[in-house]
């Protein structure tokens, strides 16, 4: 009884909603060149933000993509 649209899959409350993951082994950042540069434009604006060619694709953008950019640059591990 809920819609899918933009508002409830990024809210979580679509039932067959998840998101998208991306995994890098932390320990190949600095050792495998251009893998930091890749996960930075993976999930930068142009690409994962609202308007970019994920979107276009139909995946809903983070709602919290600043916060994930912030965490990807900085090399911390998300859980």
């Amino acid at each position: 009884g809920i819609e899918p649209t933009t508002e409830t899959i990024a809210e979580g409350v679509y039932p067959v909603s998840r998101p998208l993951y991306f995994y890098i082994k932390a320990a190949h950042i600095g050792v495998i060149p251009g893998l930091q540069e890749y996960a930075d434009f993976f999930i930068s604006d142009e690409v994962a933000g609202p308007s970019g060619p994920l979107a276009a694709y139909g995946l809903v953008s983070d709602p919290e993509l600043a916060a994930t950019q912030a965490a990807v640059s900085g090399n911390v591990t998300m859980n």
